[in-house]
């Protein structure tokens, strides 16, 4: 048997108070950017939230493995810096070559991984 299926065209200027307007949630963050990169000795990693919330950036290695943990704190809503001096969680130096960056709030990823590339 067919199934009839019923659509609703919704016109008009949209509205954040609108049925279909997407409420933002504190997981609902802006892309991670890192600068300089390529980075010697230091790279900036900065992100937005647009609500309070708990976040932390984990610097991995190309096979997903923690290397560093950044921040890790309740942060207000608006933008953020974290820096990265191309050190594992014990202090010692990494070496030279490719590592990603991931925005965790509230405990769960948040968009895409930054690429970083280390160069000694």
């Amino acid at each position: 048997s067919p199934v009839a299926r019923r659509y609703q065209l919704i016109s008009g200027p949209w509205s954040p108070t609108s049925p279909v307007a997407p409420q933002p949630s504190p997981a609902a963050a802006s892309r991670l950017a890192a600068w300089p990169n390529p980075f010697n000795p230091r790279t900036i990693l900065a992100f937005e939230l647009p609500a309070p919330a708990r976040a932390e950036i984990r610097v991995l290695s190309l096979r997903g493995e923690v290397v560093a943990v950044l921040g890790g704190a309740v942060y207000a809503a608006g933008r953020h810096e974290q820096e990265w001096r191309g050190l594992d969680g014990a202090g010692r130096d990494m070496p030279s070559g490719s590592y990603l960056a991931q925005l965790y709030v509230e405990g769960a990823p948040v968009g895409a991984a930054a690429r970083l590339s280390l160069l000694r």
